[in-house]
């Protein structure tokens, strides 16, 4: 892969690229996703865990989100650096200023944070902050829906246990309900977007094709982990997937970069490969 990563500090870009190269390993088993994800991972954490400079040890949500891959690596390696770093992540997630209400300060992107505490508190934490989680997860929903939440929402799901069944129906719910909402209005928005156009390539800007990116994998994903209904859901996912062609997708993330939002570019093909992974788990079901 010739992706370069941003070095200076664990970014966005730098989050969808490794998730997507996770998640085309494990649909694949490609190596050089993994070893790319590996290279990564040893650039930057060091023996006793902790990141390999100042700025990478500031938690902010975007590093968060590129450590969720932390998890995966260490199930792979049982490298003890990588639970190391899990652990110190963790701690700074429990620290975070938290309202009157006891809810993390939202700010934008919190959502991405979530996907990492939920695995946490599902491997080594007992599931004791669960009821934390789902509670600023719903009210999430009243500080505007972005289909980044509903990409997120899913991902929690999938970290955590059915074992504990109201807060997993709890989500599920959720999830079922701003799909839903949401649905009439992303169909439309596929269908005006690839009308007329050859193979029904989708013609919207970047920021709308990783929206569209987005609604598709968590579409998709929960189709194929039993959240929504293949016989209802799976087609709508896999249209609005189809209609980002490669050559469009490459097209709008360079349009992203000629706009100043060079973080986009890779945003927009990090979600295409989390997408693309999915489709290829759900067709081996």
């Amino acid at each position: 892969m010739g992706y370069e990563t941003n070095k200076k500090d664990f970014c966005c870009r730098d989050g969808c690229i490794l998730n997507g190269c996770m998640q085309m390993y494990q649909a694949t088993g490609g190596r050089e996703y993994l070893e790319f994800i590996r290279k990564y991972l040893q650039a930057v954490i060091g023996e006793d865990g902790k990141m390999n400079s100042g700025d990478m040890e500031k938690l902010n949500i975007d590093s968060v989100n590129t450590m969720k891959v932390l998890f995966y690596i260490y199930d792979l390696t049982g490298e003890e650096k990588y639970a190391k770093a899990i652990g110190r992540i963790q701690d700074k997630i429990r620290g975070l200023e938290r309202d009157q209400h006891g809810n993390f300060i939202w700010e934008d992107g919190l959502e991405r944070l979530f996907p990492f505490y939920m695995e946490y508190e599902t491997r080594y934490h007992k599931k004791e902050n669960y009821n934390d989680i789902i509670t600023q997860l719903l009210n999430g929903r009243e500080k505007g829906f972005k289909t980044s939440y509903l990409m997120a929402l899913i991902d929690v799901i999938d970290a955590m246990s059915i074992e504990i069944f109201e807060h997993y129906k709890t989500l599920e719910k959720c999830f079922k309900e701003e799909t839903k909402k949401i649905l009439p209005g992303f169909i439309r928005q596929v269908k005006e977007q690839t009308k007329g156009m050859e193979e029904g390539e989708f013609v919207g800007n970047c920021m709308e094709v990783i929206s569209v990116l987005e609604t598709a994998y968590a579409i998709i994903k929960a189709c194929r982990i039993g959240v929504l209904s293949k016989e209802k859901y799976e087609r709508t996912g896999l249209e609005a997937f189809r209609g980002i062609t490669a050559e469009r997708l490459f097209q709008s993330a360079e349009e992203g970069e000629s706009n100043g939002m060079a973080d986009r570019k890779a945003e927009c093909i990090g979600i295409f490969m989390m997408a693309y992974a999915q489709k290829l788990m759900m067709q081996k079901q």
